[in-house]
This record gives C-alpha cells, sequence and structure tokens, in this order.
C-alpha cells in the first residue's frame, strides 16, 4: 500500500511540473513588436478574474461552446483593464482610452502580476496559450477588438527607468512600420 501511494505521489508531482510556465525568455524588441498585435503604456485602473468563457467575442462563442466543456470554459483568467497613455503599434487605439488585457491567473501559468494604479509596457497578442493548451482551440482572432492576452513569458514589464531604452527603440519602430 505504501508503495502505491508512493507511486501516485510522483505521477502527481510529475503531472503538476509538465503544467507548470517554462519561458524560454523574452525575444528581442523588433521580434517582441512584429509578432504583438497591440504594444502600448498604460496605468492598470482595475484588476479582477473572469471565466475564460468571457474573454472570447461573441460571434465565436457559440462555436466554440460546441467544441469545448462548460468546466473548462468557467476556468479562471485575470482581467485587466488598462488606460493606454501610449500607442506604439494598433492604429485602433488612442490614448487615453480603455483596453483590457487578459492573462493566466497566477504565474505558475505564465500569468503576469499586474498590479492596480502602477504603469506598464504590454506586448498584446490575439490569444493566449491557454486557448491551445487547455482548450484546443486553434483559431486566431478569439478576443473582441481591444481584448488582448500577455503573459509573463514575453516583453511587458512595469515600466521604470530601466525601459527607456526599450521605449525608444519602440519610438523607432513605430516610425518604420
Amino acid at each position: 500500500m505504501k508503495s502505491i501511494t508512493i507511486v501516485l505521489f510522483a505521477l502527481l508531482l510529475l503531472n503538476l511540473q509538465t503544467m507548470a510556465c517554462r519561458c524560454s525568455g523574452p525575444s528581442n524588441i523588433e521580434d517582441s513588436f512584429k509578432n504583438a498585435k497591440v504594444v502600448v503604456t498604460g496605468k492598470v485602473v482595475e484588476i479582477s478574474y473572469v471565466p475564460i468563457e468571457e474573454t472570447f467575442n461573441p460571434d465565436s462563442l457559440s462555436s466554440i461552446k460546441e467544441k469545448v466543456s462548460e468546466s473548462k470554459l468557467s476556468l479562471p483568467v485575470k482581467k485587466i483593464v488598462l488606460e493606454v497613455k501610449s500607442v506604439f503599434k494598433n492604429s485602433n487605439i488612442s490614448p487615453n482610452t480603455r483596453i483590457t488585457i487578459y492573462t493566466p491567473p497566477r504565474s505558475a501559468s505564465c500569468g503576469f502580476a499586474f498590479e492596480v494604479n502602477k504603469s506598464y509596457l504590454i506586448y498584446g497578442l490575439s490569444n493566449s496559450l491557454l486557448y491551445h493548451y487547455i482548450l484546443r482551440l486553434k483559431a486566431d482572432n478569439l478576443v473582441a477588438s481591444n481584448e488582448f492576452w500577455t503573459n509573463h513569458c514575453g516583453r511587458t514589464t512595469q515600466i521604470t527607468s530601466y525601459t527607456n531604452t526599450e521605449l525608444a527603440q519602440l519610438h523607432e519602430l513605430k516610425i518604420q512600420y
């Protein structure tokens, strides 16, 4: 009986390890800029937790519900409301507007640790790896307009004096692209 317990415990640890976030490190600024749907700076005004179902574009939700179980659609994600200060990429967004950023709920699932009233440089994506790995969805643009995903594996970061060099490079990239 004791050996069965040890084996089950080892399998549980192995399973948890395979589910943990693994980052290869952020890519360079230009590659991150090209791959992002939006690159902005802004201040977090609100943080809440919502079911992943709420992250989908309403037009695609009915077809998603046919493919994905209700229990998976209720998985929580962190929802961040961001007051945009400057825009480097995405002409549909203007300064002083609010956008929604989603991230996994914990760092173990690659979630970014946002804090209210702090300012961030955000590289936002149109989809989350959660869509692919947990829900097994492979379509693009599953989120509504002005809603994006980020995680702690990319270049998203809190704005400090250290980000001044990166912000200068982003101004140049904005002009180039």
